[in-house]
């Protein structure tokens, strides 16, 4: 598999700031005339965008937090695969999916990318959303089991320095969400190392440790597959290999 160059783009913004694009209009406006947010780039925009790029060979790695911005994008995805496109697409922080988008990641061969390391995992009810798009929508944001259970491609991500760095802390976050998360630890694993790879074409360089990859890997002081969520967290690194070599060892 060859590696998939992708360029990052930004279809909305955020909810605290009510520019992430919407469905269903949200509570109050901070901004007078933007009542379900609004669009970056826009979807026919989008569309043209990844024409262009499909004829360098690029994909895209597309920013959609609001569920209208992961319609739309979905929506210019499809455009462009029905075109004969074969690039690599990501959407990533997916904090809305309306339930008839869920499907359309396998379909489309899109990556599903969420971020769980800071709040937004810890608070399991997203309570921080409520005053924006009240409790009952808050309740079905960041979507991962049903995105993973249809066969879709789904990785976790640090989004740093919004959220913690480390893998750790959103390993733990998807773990503790149990049927709402990943299925287990070992899901959550792979969604940061072998589906990573292959989002980016990278799967036959690296992603799992195998013969003739690269060896790239850390050296944690506890079994994390054998621990409890909250215990996840507070593993830590002893050392970490990157193609071979120690590049980093905890002092004793």
């Amino acid at each position: 598999m060859p590696e998939r160059f992708q360029v990052k783009m930004y279809s909305d913004g955020i909810l605290i700031n009510n520019t992430a694009k919407t469905i269903a209009p949200y509570l109050f406006e901070w901004y007078p005339g933007t009542p379900d947010g609004l669009n970056y780039i826009p979807q026919k925009k989008i569309e043209w965008w990844l024409t262009e790029l499909e004829k360098i060979g690029y994909g895209a790695h597309i920013h959609t937090i609001g569920d209208m911005a992961v319609r739309e994008s979905l929506n210019a995805i499809e455009a462009v695969r029905s075109k004969g496109s074969l690039n690599s697409y990501t959407l990533t922080h997916l904090e809305m999916v309306d339930q008839r988008d869920i499907p359309r990641f396998v379909k489309l061969d899109v990556t599903a990318d969420f971020q769980l390391g800071g709040d937004l995992g810890e608070d399991q009810n997203h309570s921080w959303a409520y005053p924006y798009i009240g409790e009952k929508r808050a309740h079905k944001m960041l979507p991962m089991r049903p995105i993973f259970d249809t066969g879709a491609n789904v990785t976790l991500s640090s989004d740093w320095d919004v959220n913690p760095l480390s893998p750790l802390a959103s390993i733990s976050n998807t773990v503790a969400l149990k049927d709402r998360g990943m299925p287990d630890v070992f899901a959550a694993i792979d969604a940061y190392t072998i589906h990573a790879a292959e989002a980016l074409g990278l799967v036959n360089i690296t992603g799992s440790i195998e013969v003739g990859k690269s060896a790239d890997f850390v050296w944690l002081n506890k079994d994390i597959t054998k621990l409890s969520p909250q215990q996840i967290k507070q593993a830590k690194v002893l050392m970490t290999i990157l193609e071979g070599q120690i590049v980093f060892q905890a002092r004793e």
